[in-house]
């Protein structure tokens, strides 16, 4: 895999900063599903990015799904995943730590009330299932989370202070 410098931000990326700020938000307000019922308070957004690659990624995501799904307990519809991929990386030090194929970054969208161990699962759970069904090196993946709190959130036309009122606990 090759890299190749960018040339500054481009409109695009402008574009989608907000977009993806937005879908973080909306992954953790509780929706009424097709099988009539809230969604779990675990409920993250996942979103994949690599360099472009010739598998097929929805099948890889399905896989990756219902490993996840086991190893971290949840309900296979309480994760929503998606995978993009960059249009170059510059790494000047990925050669040298060992990374042949490019970083994989992984972006999981959690409210706050999500506890410490259950990010640990789905992450270990996460990286787990891209290595078995992507070939990804565990130590190529660079993941992180964007923690929505209480006070810092505006959704359903006000700041949330309390998040029983997107189906969470009250503290």
């Amino acid at each position: 895999m090759r890299f190749s410098g960018m040339n500054g931000l481009s409109s695009p990326v402008l574009i989608m900063f907000p977009l993806i700020i937005c879908l973080g938000i909306l992954a953790m307000v509780p929706a009424r599903s097709a099988w009539g019922g809230e969604m779990s308070r675990t409920d993250p957004m996942i979103r994949i990015t690599s360099m472009p690659t010739n598998l097929n990624i929805h099948d890889v995501l399905v896989k990756v799904s219902k490993d996840v799904s086991q190893g971290a307990n949840l309900d296979i519809r309480m994760i929503t995943y998606y995978w993009q991929t960059f249009d170059a990386v510059y790494c000047p030090g990925c050669e040298e730590a060992g990374i042949k194929n490019g970083v994989t970054f992984v972006d999981m969208y959690v409210p706050a009330f999500m506890t410490e161990k259950e990010v640990q699962k789905v992450m270990t759970s996460l990286a787990a299932a891209l290595h078995k069904h992507a070939g990804i090196d565990p130590n190529s993946i660079y993941m992180y989370t964007h923690v929505g709190e209480k006070g810092r959130l505006y959704i359903k036309g006000r700041v949330l202070t309390d998040w029983s009122l997107v189906g969470g606990p009250k503290e």
